[in-house]
């Protein structure tokens, strides 16, 4: 197992990328974290960040529900960069909808891995992701 796992949370809701960021410190003490309430945001930094040097992929936890650029878009979005930067990215879903729509769209989707409901949870971190280090 990688010990250093890179992850990046994009989702508006302050206390679920709070609860992520311990959730992932706590599975992953390694890892390094970026997390962002607003998708714009995010998607500036991977313009000025992405491609990175390192071969590590990046795994993103994308929210669905957002106020002015939802999952979706967000996804639409990044998939248009260079194909070297969508590429450095293992893309989650993760949301509270029970939308069976979003469920599928997700999983119709190449570049999305996995549909993951809220809250993050160690468990299903490390049945992603391998035991903890």
């Amino acid at each position: 197992m990688n010990n250093h796992r890179h992850f990046m949370i994009v989702d508006d809701d302050h206390m679920n990328n709070f609860i992520c960021n311990i959730t992932l410190k706590n599975t992953y003490k390694n890892s390094q974290i970026t997390a962002f309430e607003k998708p714009v945001d995010a998607l500036a930094y991977i313009t000025t960040n992405y491609p990175r040097e390192d071969t590590e992929k990046t795994t993103l936890l994308l929210d669905i529900n957002m106020p002015v650029l939802n999952g979706w878009e967000f996804l639409a979005e990044l998939k248009q960069m260079n194909l070297a930067v969508v590429e450095q990215f293992d893309i989650y879903i993760l949301s509270s909808s029970v939308d069976q729509r979003d469920m599928d769209k997700a999983k119709s989707d190449p570049h999305v891995i996995d549909f993951i409901s809220k809250p993050l949870k160690k468990e299903k971190l490390m049945e992603l992701f391998g035991t903890v280090e």
